[in-house]
């Protein structure tokens, strides 16, 4: 066939035509290429896996717990794909799944459009575990010593308490949730937000378990407030039977106070001493007690001497009555009875040395009414002796 019977056949004129419309297309729609001849690029990035799972579960592990995606684009559109790729999430889904391992296809969400990817690995291993909470009172931990002078006062929390959840096995190791506050140097009142860690045993996190809340409020009072007070002993209980006190003292008698000013603003400090069963003299060393808004005593103990000594009573009779605080203008006649009978039980050595002079009989007139009444009669002894009977509580009397 010559090549004028070849050009003239239209079959191969239509054949040929098709050839040559194929390789334009191919050249228009081919990749530009960039100027070290690249047509595309890859790159590999790291995403963290989130994992979607059922109300009554919670994440124990999972491994790895990220994913790596190669992607594959045009060198044109790689100028953006790092911005892209950050709103990719790789997840795996576990909702409806019971306590266990299992192995879940990871997916992701987001993808830019490029023109490959891949990503490894394709499978991870999910644990799960029953979900467990429990109630935990938060404990303030402070570092650092407040500047001189100055003193910690009572710490409060808010919320005191917060809520641990997690896996079981987790939540149990839980000993304590901490907050941890510096006040150091600290010359005023500290109030600060600070997060809180839940710890075992030995003070360290637990891991697994989220707090709720995850921050607390926290206030350290810092006083520096101190005052002077004299120790006054509040004695209670009996000395054992046939013994009585004869005499109590402080050594020192007074002491400092440090902390709220409204909490030491006060001449006297009780200091509870219990005598219950003693039998014979004896040395105390009690702590000086502190109530709230009081950090520390200075000094924080002192010696308390209780003197015991075999018991003794004695009797007084024919003691006179003296009338007392008779109001202006007015007058009191004690009618038939004028003198008492007084029974006086105490130490042996207080007792023995007792004299009629030191025994006091009186009746206070103060508020009597006027005409014929009783009034009461009060007996008056030195101090470590006790009344222990009289022949007449009261007595009848005219007010004129």
């Amino acid at each position: 066939m010559n090549m004028n019977k070849f050009l003239q056949n239209n079959t191969v004129l239509k054949i040929l035509a098709l050839v040559m419309a194929c390789i334009v297309w191919v050249i228009v729609h081919a990749p530009a290429s960039s100027p070290t001849g690249a047509a595309s690029v890859m790159e590999t990035f790291h995403r963290p896996i989130h994992v979607a799972i059922g109300p009554s579960m919670t994440l124990a592990a999972i491994h790895p717990s990220e994913v790596s995606v190669s992607v594959t684009v045009s060198a044109a559109n790689a100028v953006l794909l790092s911005s892209q790729m950050q709103n990719v999430d790789a997840t795996v889904s576990a909702v409806g799944l019971a306590a266990g391992t299992h192995e879940l296809r990871v997916s992701l969400q987001g993808m830019p459009s490029v023109q490959a990817y891949s990503v490894s690995p394709k499978v991870v291993q999910v644990v799960l575990a029953g979900k467990a909470s429990a109630s935990e009172t938060v404990q303030v931990q402070t570092s650092g010593h407040p500047a001189s002078g100055g003193l910690l006062g009572t710490v409060t929390v808010n919320p005191a308490v917060v809520s641990v959840t997690g896996p079981d096995p987790q939540v149990k190791q839980v000993a304590a949730v901490i907050a941890d506050v510096s006040v150091d140097h600290a010359t005023h009142t500290i109030t600060e937000t600070v997060p809180v860690v839940a710890v075992d045993g030995d003070g360290h996190p637990v891991q697994g378990v989220a707090v709720s809340p995850s921050r607390v409020m926290v206030t350290v009072p810092i006083v520096s407030q101190h005052d002077h007070v004299t120790l006054v002993p509040q004695l209670s209980g009996n000395p054992a039977a046939g013994y009585a006190v004869a005499g109590v003292s402080l050594n020192p008698g007074h002491v400092q106070l440090f902390g709220m000013p409204t909490a030491i603003s006060v001449d006297d400090w009780t200091l509870p001493v219990s005598l219950e069963g003693l039998s014979s003299s004896t040395t105390l060393h009690l702590a000086v007690p502190l109530s709230r808004g009081v950090e520390r005593a200075n000094p924080a103990k002192v010696v308390v001497q209780v003197n015991i000594e075999p018991a003794a009573t004695r009797s007084f009779v024919n003691l006179p009555i003296q009338v007392i605080n008779v109001p202006s203008g007015e007058s009191v006649t004690l009618l038939r009875v004028q003198k008492e009978d007084v029974h006086v039980y105490g130490p042996v050595s207080l007792v023995d040395n007792l004299q009629a002079d030191d025994i006091q009989v009186t009746l206070n007139a103060a508020n009597l009414p006027a005409g014929d009444d009783e009034a009461t009669v009060a007996v008056h002894v030195p101090q470590w002796l006790v009344v222990t009977g009289v022949s007449a509580t009261s007595v009848p009397v005219k007010v004129t």
